[in-house]
């Protein structure tokens, strides 16, 4: 099975730097579908162009041959997933051999279930 990566957006109040009020801040988070399931790989402030990108879905060997452009936040993101996608699937493959026993927020790797 081919790894495929998508993106969700998720809106978060973040209070401002004065404190005194809350403001929404949208946020996407990766996942990367792969034989061990689907697996939380990071959270990054979102980006127009970041998203379109991956609104989609990519397989993980086009980010290998993503050319350079403009975009340096769709750079650095590109640059740091493969990174992600290898730490995850390590992870994941540990918790299979050894499930830990703590269901706290998802950790890079955790396996994640969609809710219906």
């Amino acid at each position: 099975m081919k790894d495929r990566i998508e993106v969700c957006k998720v809106l978060k109040r973040v209070r401002s730097k004065d404190g005194k009020r809350d403001k929404l801040e949208t946020y996407l988070k990766f996942y990367v579908h792969c034989d061990l399931g689907t697996l939380y790989l990071n959270e990054w402030k979102s980006s127009m162009g970041v998203y379109d990108y991956f609104k989609n879905g990519r397989s993980a060997s086009e980010l290998f041959d993503h050319r350079y452009g403009k975009n340096r936040k769709l750079n650095h993101i590109v640059e740091r997933l493969p990174a992600y996608i290898k730490q995850a699937k390590a992870n994941a493959a540990q918790e299979r051999t050894c499930p830990s026993k703590d269901a706290a927020a998802p950790e890079r790797g955790r396996l994640f279930e969609k809710v219906a």
